[in-house]
C-alpha cells in the first residue's frame, strides 16, 4: 500500500506506461507506413518492366508477338520464379517462360489510361502483386491487357524483419527513456526532501523558519503554510506558557 502512495513511483509509472504506449502506436504507423512504400516501390518496378514489353509489341493483321522482349529480370525465364508478365486478347496469348502454362486473372476494372495496382492469387499457390493495362495499337483495333506480376512472398518477408527489427529497437529506446524519466522524476521531487530536512530544523528550534527564497516557485505555498503552521504552533505553545506562569 505505500509503495501505491509514493508520487515518484506513480511518475515513474504514468510516463513509463505514456512512451510505451506512444512507442508503440509509432510501431504500428511506421510498419504500416514501410509497408506502403515497399510495395509501391515494387509496382512501380513491375510497371518499369511493363514498359519494356510494352516497348516491344509487335502487331501483325494475324495478331501481336513480343519476339524482340529481352527480359532485364532471370526470374522471367525461370519457372514459378515469382516474376510474371502476360499480354492477351481474347484467345490470344503471350507469357512468361515463368508462367510455363499457367495464366494470370485478369482485373476486373483496367484500361490504357492509367497502370491499374492491384492483389490477386497466382499460379503456384501465390499471392501476387500486379500492376495491368490495356494496350490499342489503333481506335479500331481490339486491345490487348499486359498484366506483370510478382510474388508477395518476398515483400511480406522484408515487412516481418523490419517489423522485428523496429519492435527490438523501440524496446531499447523505450528503456532509455524510461531511465531518463527515472532521472526526471528524481530530480523534480529533490524540492521535496530539501522541504524535509529543513523541516527538521523545526523540531530543533521553534523559532526558525522556512526561508521560502530557498525552494523551487512549485513548493513556496507548501513552504508558507508550513511556516503559518509553525507561527501557531509557538503562539499556542506561548499562550500556554503564560497561562501556567499565571
Amino acid at each position: 500500500m505505500k509503495l501505491l502512495r509514493s508520487i515518484r513511483l506513480r511518475l515513474l509509472a504514468g510516463g513509463a506506461l505514456a512512451i510505451a504506449v506512444a512507442l508503440a502506436i509509432s510501431w504500428f504507423a511506421l510498419v504500416l507506413l514501410f509497408d506502403s512504400h515497399i510495395r509501391r516501390n515494387t509496382e512501380d518496378d513491375l510497371i518499369r518492366h511493363g514498359r519494356d514489353i510494352v516497348s516491344s509489341l509487335i502487331f501483325t493483321p494475324t495478331g501481336f508477338s513480343a519476339d524482340t522482349y529481352e527480359p532485364s529480370d532471370l526470374r522471367f525465364d525461370r519457372p514459378a520464379s515469382g516474376l510474371y508478365w502476360q499480354v492477351s486478347r481474347g484467345d490470344e496469348l503471350l507469357r512468361s517462360r515463368s508462367l510455363w502454362d499457367n495464366a494470370l486473372d485478369i482485373p476486373a476494372r483496367v484500361d490504357g489510361a492509367n497502370w491499374h495496382r492491384g492483389t490477386g492469387e497466382g499460379p503456384f499457390g501465390q499471392d501476387l502483386v500486379r500492376v495491368a493495362r490495356t494496350i490499342q495499337e489503333s481506335e479500331t483495333s481490339e486491345p490487348v491487357t499486359l498484366i506483370v506480376a510478382t510474388d508477395r512472398a518476398s515483400l511480406i518477408g522484408a515487412r516481418h524483419e523490419f517489423a522485428r527489427e523496429l519492435a527490438i529497437f523501440l524496446t531499447l529506446l523505450w528503456a532509455t527513456l524510461s531511465l531518463a524519466a527515472w532521472f526526471q522524476v528524481t530530480i523534480g521531487l529533490l524540492p521535496l526532501r530539501a522541504v524535509q530536512s529543513s523541516i527538521s530544523e523545526l523540531k530543533s528550534s521553534s523559532a526558525s523558519r522556512l526561508e521560502p527564497q530557498r525552494f523551487a516557485t512549485e513548493v513556496e505555498p507548501l513552504v508558507d503554510q508550513i511556516n503559518q503552521l509553525a507561527d501557531t504552533r509557538e503562539a499556542d505553545l506561548r499562550a500556554a506558557r503564560d497561562r501556567a506562569a499565571n
